[in-house]
């Protein structure tokens, strides 16, 4: 029987016969108990409150620490002690600012403060939260409150102004750290905005960031008008009038957190009526939106994104939408007679710190590979445009188009309207139409391009290569228009859902450039490849217009595609694992026949062929087997092959190879119709006679409705036998159809539809008529429910159209796995996938072996794989189970390590391991200290000191703070929880005077770079029963001589000894520093010695050494 060892650092390879091999390999996984979770371990601060972590691209690994309000009172507060230098990167935002009510003005974004790689020195930091200001309820909206940390101070946003009824004087917006939008009301008065008040950043925080803007003005006119949106860190609230309504400043996006988010957005103004625009302002990106009312079809503004929230339309309301909560966003303002408005949202202080980075050396170098890599390659998306509606299906996925609010310059009518796929309409009752020379009305430019931008969101990424445009359809009446193509444009790509609807989103990235007009296909079309192919996948796209080929005065637009690979791509989770993912993918194959040994459809779908009379061989082929026809001998398709479904809504195309021997008049290569001698259906025939003249080939929809002829009978195909021809004939959603011959376009302009009859007769290589048939074989015969590009007909000629839902996975080096949750595999070498709809099976190359379960009950095959290098030793060692032979051999080396142990391991001889774990802790480090418990000695460091020293000038110093010569001992613990016992001795002499008596000695310390700071612990206390409260405390002195004359000449033996607990597994250096006379601020001026007594005139006189010793005592 096998024997399977469920740990990660055994790998199980099976042998056939009687014999079960166990492969073995070391796993840098269990050893370290995985790289990252060791550096948050050894690294990781303390904190008031849990820290979370994050690993970005570079493999930095970071703690984050979120200070965030609650409670009812004005702020929160907390204490953050820092015992060691520490670069951080730090975020201050205050709270926003209440809307102001009745008409009122959008609150203002509370100040950001951003530093980056700052020194935060040892100490205590007390931090406040400030709270979002409160919403008017009968005027201004008030500040939110300041948050500060480390002496740097946020000043809460500025209130909306805001009004207690109607008639009175609106109040203008508060000043904060971004300024409230003035109130709106009957006065028909310009209300100021509040203006900026930035807090002080002090010393730590000199280099930072200041963020915040001014508010918008507000004004109520004759009939309309509205409050002005609140400022915010990135940019200022917009006026508030009857043109305009009030929007609030969009917050500045910045990623502390491992995400990029908006912070402190201001919040939309109160609108009235319907001239200014429909509904109340929105908020600016993080803020609130504003109260709207006046007209029925008024709703309220949009609330911005903020920190935490998504996109949220407030339900139409007189009431101000508040900001979010911990990202400083201002409130919306409330409308109308003393309408409250929403409050600010809370502010929120971050501290970001390095723990440390994985080493590249540390990650897996051999990624695994997947053949074939491309699932659809250049195909185009859409790759039939079928529908006016702004979104539809592809390939199982939701595609969705849309026209942004971008601006164009210029006369322009386009149409578009969410329908860039409207292959029939011209001048559309749908047309944004702009008067001669007027700007398009749009509010925002795309990332500060000026242009009309189209978005496709694919519903999955793809890797584009190339994008395809239709500028517009050829027109039954007026024919071929080029004149309102688009001329220059750029091409935008993201995997950001916030940048979907954000055009000026940080992450849109530039991929195509066009800086001439293009030309375009026949008058219709043009396939341009991208200046700049991207490396990796996006799902998000939009074309930007900028100009159309020529001055014509309108611009449109049928369709516009991204083309691309759509791959089987590792996906990076936490840092420390990837994951692929196998999904079924019907490629919309309706049928495949591979006639390798029978007539059934490899598609997975059932549609399998009846045959009569055909045989299948295997000299004659292009793979495998191929089916050969001779005389009568016929295939019938299934009832459920119905071309009418298939094509209905997704086009359609038959897709074959053929090899002649022989062909007789009007041969079908295949024939859909109703009933025998009718011809109503469609068919594809060889060597026909119609009446126009002979012809190689045939097709015909409708009894002769549409058909298209080709060549004649000294065409090739018929002259010369014993050829392989590849024959495709695709019909496309409208009915347009492509007819290729060994992958070149053969056929005209024909069109016509798939008729929705009942296909009774369904035949390959037989008639509904009584006409001839060929000889010859057959070979991959497909239908898809859609129409194939020129790519796909090119790789199926070319025989490089990779096969759906067939893979071979190639892991290079033994890789520690997990595959759809069944965990601790170990892949090494090659393996096959298949998917079908029901099934996923992996199946092991010769020589591979995988434990159960190798098939699931699922169309995903799911593989997440360890990235940090698990596997240091891939050749390993081998032990040996036979059934004739039950005792195990050993044939080399082996590492064993379980949890729950289930078998046991007994050796007679010795053991020797590189590292030994206890609990999960390393308990022998360095190699030579084994069986190291909690409380042993780890490492022991010593110095002898030699030097002789003095002392002779006032206050408290080094004894020789050298960390290369002088009076120091350094040591670099092996776990941040050990602690260092030191033990000193010095010899100290001291000069001829009575007060020199009164000396001592502190211990200092210095981690890393650090500076040296004292460390009190082992300095006296003054108390119990003896205290006096009168002396200095100090670690060590010694005044047994005090008053004897004769102590110049001696030498002071004296000792010190202190556990300290320095936390870190940087380098630590210890140093003594002494004072003379302790007792005076400064000192008197005396001497004092190390190593010397004060008289040391002849060789009488001793020179002794002093030392340091310090010992690492293991606590894990």
């Amino acid at each position: 029987m096998p024997i399977i060892l469920n740990h990660s650092n055994i790998g199980v390879q099976y042998s056939t016969g009687s014999n079960y091999i166990i492969e073995t390999v070391k796993s840098d996984l269990y050893l370290r108990n995985e790289t990252v979770d060791t550096i948050v371990r050894d690294n990781i601060q303390v904190a008031p409150v849990t820290p979370t972590t994050y690993v970005d691209s570079s493999g930095n690994v970071y703690a984050v620490e979120s200070y965030i309000y609650s409670g009812s009172a004005n702020t929160a507060g907390f204490t953050r002690v820092f015992t060691k230098n520490t670069t951080c990167d730090i975020l201050i935002v205050g709270g926003g600012g209440g809307g102001g009510c009745g008409m009122g003005g959008g609150g203002g974004g509370g100040q950001v403060v951003h530093a980056t790689n700052v020194n935060i020195p040892i100490g205590t930091y007390n931090i406040i939260v400030g709270s979002g200001g409160a919403g008017g309820v009968s005027n201004n909206g008030t500040n939110g409150a300041n948050s500060v940390a480390f002496g740097a101070t946020a000043n809460g946003g500025g209130g909306g102004g805001g009004t207690g009824s109607w008639g009175t004087a609106a109040a203008v917006g508060i000043a904060g750290g971004s300024g409230g939008g003035g109130g709106a009301n009957s006065t028909n008065t310009l209300q100021a905005s509040g203006t900026v008040s930035f807090g002080t950043l002090g010393s730590i925080l000199a280099s930072a960031i200041r963020y915040g803007n001014v508010g918008g003005t507000g004004k109520y006119d004759t009939s309309s008008g509205g409050g002005g949106g609140g400022g915010g860190a990135g940019s200022a609230g917009t006026a508030g009038n009857s043109i305009s309504k009030g929007n609030g400043g969009n917050g500045v996006i910045i990623n502390i957190t491992g995400t990029s988010y908006y912070w402190a957005g201001g919040g939309g103004g109160a609108a009235w009526a319907t001239s200014n625009g429909t509904g109340g302002g929105n908020g600016g990106l993080g803020g609130g939106g504003g109260g709207a009312f006046g007209a029925g079809s008024d709703t309220s503004g949009i609330n911005g994104l903020g920190g935490i929230n998504n996109n949220i339309i407030q339900p139409s309301s007189t009431t101000g939408a508040a900001g979010a909560n911990n990202t400083g966003s201002g409130g919306g303002a409330g409308t109308y007679n003393a309408n409250a408005g929403g409050a600010g949202g809370s502010g929120i202080v971050i501290i970001r710190y390095l723990l440390g980075t994985i080493p590249a050396t540390n990650y897996l170098t051999n990624e695994p590979v997947v053949s074939p890599y491309v699932i659809v390659a250049d195909g185009y998306y859409p790759r039939t445009p079928a529908t006016n509606s702004a979104t539809w299906t592809d390939n199982g996925y939701t595609v969705t188009v849309k026209v942004s609010d971008a601006t164009l310059y210029g006369a322009i009518y386009y149409i578009c309207n969410n329908k860039l796929i409207d292959t029939d309409e011209w001048h559309s009752t749908n047309v944004y139409t702009i008067n001669n020379n007027t700007t398009y009305s749009g509010s925002t430019n795309f990332k500060g391009n000026a242009g009309i931008a189209f978005g496709i969101d694919l519903g999955r990424p793809i890797y584009p290569k190339r994008i395809r445009i239709a500028p517009r359809a050829n027109h039954p009446q007026y024919g071929p228009q080029l004149t309102s193509a688009p001329g220059t444009f750029k091409i935008y790509a993201s995997n950001n859902p916030s940048s979907w609807n954000d055009n000026n989103h940080i992450d849109w990235i530039l991929i195509h450039s066009q800086i001439s007009p293009p030309t375009f296909v026949n008058l219709q079309f043009t396939i341009i490849t991208l200046s700049n192919i991207p490396s990796i996948s996006y799902r998000y796209y939009t074309m930007v217009v900028m100009t159309t080929a020529s001055s014509y005065g309108y611009l449109t637009l049928t369709e516009w595609n991204i083309g691309g690979d759509e791959k089987i791509d590792s996906i990076l989770e936490g840092g420390t694992h990837k994951r692929l993912s196998f999904i079924y993918n019907n490629d919309n194959l309706v049928a495949s026949y591979k006639f390798n040994g029978d007539y059934l459809d490899s598609s997975g779908n059932g549609h399998n062929l009846t045959n009569v009379g055909t045989v299948i061989q295997s000299t004659h082929i292009i793979e495998g087997q191929a089916v050969e026809f001779d005389s009568t001998d016929y295939l019938e398709f299934p009832a459920t092959i119905n071309p009418y479904t298939i094509w209905n809504g997704k086009g359609i195309t038959f897709s074959f190879w053929v090899r002649f021997t022989a062909h007789g008049l009007w041969a079908r290569l295949i024939d859909f119709q109703t009933a025998a001698n009718t011809g109503n259906g469609l068919f594809f025939s060889v060597k026909s006679a119609p009446v126009t003249g002979a012809s190689a080939l045939y097709a015909d929809i409708g009894n002769g409705t549409t058909k298209f002829t080709y060549s004649n009978w000294s065409n090739s195909i018929i002259t010369t036998l014993g050829v392989w021809h590849h024959f495709v004939w695709s019909i496309d959603v409208s009915g347009k159809w492509d007819i290729y011959l060994n992958n070149v376009r053969i056929n005209g302009t024909e069109t016509a539809n798939i008729p929705n009859i009942s296909y009774n007769l369904r035949y390959i290589n037989k008639s509904a008529h009584p006409d001839s048939t060929w000889g010859g074989q057959m070979d991959d015969f497909r239908i898809y429910g859609r129409a194939l590009s020129v790519a796909d007909v090119e790789m199926l000629y070319n025989k490089t159209y990779p096969e759906p839902n067939l893979y071979t996975l190639n892991f290079p080096v033994p890789t520690l796995a997990d595959i759809n949750n069944n965990s601790n595999i170990i892949l090494r070498g090659s393996y096959d996938i298949a998917l079908t709809t029901t099934n996923a099976i992996i199946t092991p190359k010769t020589g591979q072996y995988i434990p159960k379960p190798t098939t699931f009950a699922s169309d995903l095959l799911s593989i997440r794989y360890n990235i940090l290098n698990p596997m240091n030793d891939p050749t390993g060692a081998q032990w040996a189970y036979s059934s004739n032979n039950t005792n195990m051999y050993h044939m080399g080396s082996v590492g064993i390590g379980t949890t729950n142990p289930e078998y046991q391991l007994d050796v007679s001889g010795s053991v020797n391991a590189k590292s030994y774990y206890l609990n999960g802790r390393q308990i022998n480090e360095p190699l030579s200290e084994l069986g190291l418990s909690e409380g042993m000695i780890a490492q022991v460091r010593h110095l002898t000191y030699t030097q002789m020293d003095i002392k002779n000038n006032t206050g408290w110093d080094a004894i020789n703070d050298n960390l290369t010569t002088g009076f120091v001992i350094a040591i670099t613990p092996k776990s941040n929880l050990s602690k260092i016992l030191l033990n000193i001795i010095v010899h100290i002499g001291l000069a001829a005077s009575n007060y020199s008596v009164w000396w001592g000695i502190k211990l200092y310390r210095k981690i890393g770079a650090g500076d040296w700071t004292e460390v009190t612990g082992p300095n006296g206390t003054e108390t119990g029963s003896a205290a006096a409260t009168a002396g200095t405390p100090v670690w060590i002195s010694n005044t047994m001589y005090a008053g004897n004359l004769d102590y110049q000449y001696k030498v002071t033996n004296v000792t010190g000894t202190y556990l300290d607990s320095p936390n870190t597994t940087s380098t630590v250096y210890y140093t003594a520093y002494w004072n003379n006379r302790i007792g005076d601020n400064p000192s008197a001026i005396n001497t004092i010695y190390l190593n010397r007594a004060e008289s040391h005139g002849d060789a009488y006189r001793p020179a002794p050494s002093s030392s340091w010793t310090a010992s690492e005592i293991w606590y894990g």
